[in-house]
């Protein structure tokens, strides 16, 4: 696989729509563009939200495509967090119903999580052409250390502080606005739901009732544990890994034009590519793009 060039487009405001109480950012392709290739639908992963994939719309001005902030977070805040990853689930569904088609589910971290388990579903080729997701966690496998869950999951009105700084560190966390902060904080809830739902019984993808196509994406930067449950999902769907050298965990902040890449070349997948050549934007964290 290539990286080829993609080039960032200003793409004009999205649509936004609210969706079973859902905050969605929903994007037209821009003149010329295909209407024939799938709609992209983006799922962020924990501590994110939908702006965080801004960056990686950028280099895809010709889908059509939305991203959302799951339940709990952002602009979904007053949608309270989800009981399972069932209902996380659910709200893909009807989230990729507002794209008119079936989608091209792009899940990062546990929003990887997520699109596998929407695959196994009877009815996935109603809603989905299939996936393409990077890095997924593996809690349930005794390898698989979190820091955030190091010594026992945090409580509540601690969560969304604590994981915010493993992130981005003290340094920036100081620097963010009140108001920012204190937005991270009230998200405590839909954290701590994701730590908590993907390790319950039952959570676990089934990865035998995927039949739709599936790429796997890893950074040779990311920490062992997210290299290793990506090779780990990439063996059990039956697929090569992609592995990018010098991309990182956060490759859709970092390295947005090659997370682009991943989606474009779907479902092509397996082998390795550079993304040291690919000019790296600022990785610090924003109001707009903030992990």
């Amino acid at each position: 696989m290539t990286t080829g060039r993609l080039t960032a487009v200003r793409r004009p405001p999205p649509d936004r729509l609210v969706v079973d109480g859902l905050s969605v950012e929903r994007y037209a392709a821009l003149d010329g563009g295909s209407t024939a290739a799938a709609p992209v639908l983006f799922v962020h992963g924990t501590g994110d939200r939908a702006a965080g994939l801004r960056r990686t719309a950028r280099f895809l001005p010709n889908r059509r495509l939305a991203a959302y902030d799951r339940r709990g977070y952002a602009g979904s805040l007053d949608a309270g967090s989800a009981s399972s990853v069932d209902e996380m689930v659910a709200d893909a569904v009807a989230v990729a119903a507002c794209l008119d088609g079936p989608v091209l589910l792009v899940g990062h971290s546990m929003g990887g999580h997520i699109a596998l388990r929407a695959l196994e579903r009877t009815d996935a080729a109603e809603h989905f052409v299939g996936a393409v997701v990077w890095e997924p966690p593996m809690p349930d496998a005794d390898w698989y250390d979190a820091p955030i869950a190091a010594g026992g999951l945090p409580a509540v009105d601690e969560v969304g502080e604590r994981f915010f700084r493993l992130m981005v560190g003290d340094e920036v966390w100081r620097r963010l606005p009140d108001s920012l902060r204190a937005q991270r904080r009230a998200e405590g809830p839909a954290l701590l739901a994701d730590l908590v739902s993907i390790r319950r019984p039952g959570a676990a993808v089934r990865y035998e009732r995927i039949g739709l196509p599936v790429v796997v994406g890893a950074g040779t930067e990311s920490p062992t544990r997210h290299r290793r449950s990506a090779a780990e999902t990439a063996e059990r769907v039956g697929v090569p890994l992609t592995v990018v050298t010098g991309a990182d965990h956060g490759v859709h902040l970092s390295y947005p034009a090659v997370f682009a890449r991943l989606v474009e070349q779907w479902p092509s997948h397996g082998g390795a590519f550079d993304a040291t050549p690919v000019s790296r934007p600022a990785a610090e964290p924003t109001t707009e793009d903030a992990v």
